[in-house]
């Protein structure tokens, strides 16, 4: 099978196998799908959209996978630390707002290669991914349902998130095979940072 035929394949799959997960979660352990289904609201997703989008745009191949490794390692450290409720001085309007700001902010990554390929600005987006990814995480750790299991949990939002960045990098790689980098830059830039706009101006 061809891999392109083997990438489709996995985005059916994954996208089955959430939606039955949330359909039937006395299927499934209840911590689990509350897991899978935590990172789908607009914030999340646009975020980790974006990140698998601008890890393709940015990256070499043999790269590519850098930028959702450090938002997914940041990401369970964030969650760890709303697990443990460690002191963290953030209301969850505030928490709201700076989710919402840093799915701006990585939207507005993926015009990143239009503008410069250099060290320092990949640098500053892994930068970026990781902070905004530690944010994402402390509200998946903060919000997580009193029946939800915490390894399970975890194991579950942690694959919708993988699953985001793939879609995104997928975006990201298609359009580019179709016309260029330039033009998925531009477009999925723009319809990421369109949403979050949006996003951020009912917060205000």
């Amino acid at each position: 099978m061809k891999p392109i035929h083997l990438k489709i394949v996995f985005m059916v799959l994954m996208a089955c196998f959430v939606g039955a997960a949330q359909a039937h979660p006395d299927h499934v352990p209840s911590g689990f799908s509350e897991g899978l289904g935590h990172p789908l609201g607009w914030d999340h997703m646009v975020a980790m959209v974006a990140v698998g989008g601008w890890a393709v745009l940015a990256q070499p191949i043999q790269r590519v996978v850098w930028g959702p490794a450090v938002f997914l390692t940041s990401m369970v450290l964030g969650a760890l630390l709303g697990f443990l409720n460690a002191g963290i001085p953030v209301g969850a309007a505030h928490l709201e707002a700076l989710m919402t700001l840093s799915a701006m902010v990585l939207a507005l990554m993926v015009f990143v290669p239009l503008l410069s390929q250099t060290r320092w600005a990949v640098g500053a987006g892994f930068l970026l991914a990781a902070t905004a990814a530690a944010l994402h995480g402390l509200a998946h750790g903060i919000e997580a349902p009193a029946t939800a299991g915490g390894g399970a949990y975890v194991v579950g939002f942690v694959l919708t998130t993988a699953a985001l960045h793939f879609m995104g990098g997928m975006a990201a790689w298609s359009i580019s095979r179709l016309s260029s980098k330039l033009t998925a830059s531009v477009l999925l830039g723009s319809a990421l940072g369109g949403v979050g706009v949006y996003l951020f101006g009912q917060l205000i």
